[in-house]
């Protein structure tokens, strides 16, 4: 069982579907620097229905890529019905509170919304294990913290003298730390679980 939870993939590693949605957020964040909010609402809008719309046909929307969905659709009915500067202002904290509030939602329901991913990656044989399951939950969990500080930050940097440190490079480094960390703990977990296996039997 631990071979195959070690071939399959580890739990909460990112996955090919998952990746896509780095092109909605790049086309965001490029036309938003560059001050065309509306266009790069529309945009990740755009993209990110593509990606969901593919998802769905596969019976498998993602948490993350609905949450983006919903984030890019509502704040663009938002910014057409009062203006670009809910959005302008605080987009940090706008979009991190999104996510932060989906992901503790999702361990608070009890099903970690890496699930999703880690499943795609590991035989139904190991869905139940207890320790793929709480593996997901404290990599969610990890997912739910960086989103909750980096909203934090988002209404910290309106205090602050620098505020493209806190409301873009901190978020931005704690971003990469979650993409870092959660794929590397649970292929940590894995090699763990392999080495107690045999000991177990």
């Amino acid at each position: 069982m631990a071979e195959q939870l070690a071939n399959n993939g580890a739990p909460g590693a990112a996955t090919k579907a998952d990746k896509f949605g780095l092109i909605a957020w790049a086309a965001y964040i490029a036309l938003a620097v560059s001050g065309h909010w509306r266009l790069a609402l529309l945009a990740g809008a755009i993209v990110t229905a593509v990606i969901v719309a593919i998802e769905y046909r596969h019976r498998a929307v993602k948490i993350p890529d609905a949450t983006a969905l919903g984030f890019f659709v509502v704040m663009l009915v938002v910014s057409m019905a009062i203006g670009t500067w809910l959005i302008n202002g605080y987009n940090v904290l706008i979009v991190w509170a999104a996510f932060g509030a989906v992901f503790w939602t999702t361990i608070a329901i009890g099903f970690p919304f890496t699930l999703q991913f880690a499943r795609e990656q590991a035989p139904p044989a190991v869905w139940h294990e207890p320790i793929f399951i709480r593996t997901n939950y404290q990599i969610s969990l990890l997912w739910a913290l960086t989103a909750t500080v980096n909203a934090i930050l988002g209404i910290a940097m309106h205090f602050v003298t620098h505020p493209l440190i806190i409301g873009m490079v901190l978020p931005t480094l704690l971003l990469i730390f979650a993409l870092v960390a959660g794929p590397w703990y649970g292929k940590h977990v894995a090699a763990r679980f392999r080495q107690m296996e045999p000991a177990a039997g």
